[in-house]
């Protein structure tokens, strides 16, 4: 509860948490699953690493937002 956090949580700061995993975990390609807000971080993972992603599962995900 004392560890030190961003001022600001961007998810495409996440997105990239997420691939950083990934290469972490030597996994080239993987499916992913996102709930809810993770969702949005799933999503932009497949968008921005389509490469790194074989299938996707989006539950309860809002629509991306415009613009």
């Amino acid at each position: 509860g004392e560890s030190d956090w961003p001022d600001d949580y961007d998810l495409g700061l996440m997105a990239e948490d997420v691939v950083g995993f990934l290469d972490e975990l030597e996994l080239d390609r993987v499916g992913l699953v996102g709930h809810g807000m993770g969702g949005v971080v799933a999503r932009l993972v497949a968008q921005e690493h389509s490469d790194r992603v074989e299938r996707l599962v989006l539950v309860e995900t809002p629509a991306p937002f415009p613009g």
